[in-house]
């Protein structure tokens, strides 16, 4: 990894705590899709082949469509 990629990870996380702590409490489950769907788009706009899909599916993560 490089450090672009730690810095989006550092950033993606930022983002999800800030946002976190404006909304209410949440279940350990739900606060890992949020940090997962944050970090797949970010993820997603540094490669546009990124299968955002598969990788939330890997993290547990299913996709009501």
């Amino acid at each position: 990894m490089t450090r672009k990629d730690y810095e989006l990870i550092a950033r993606t996380l930022r983002e999800v705590r800030n946002e976190l702590l404006t909304e209410p409490p949440q279940s350990g489950a739900a606060v890992v899709a949020v940090v997962a769907r944050a970090l797949g788009a970010d993820l997603l706009n540094t490669n546009p082949r990124f299968d955002l899909s598969r990788f939330l599916r890997t993290c547990g993560i299913v996709e009501v469509v």
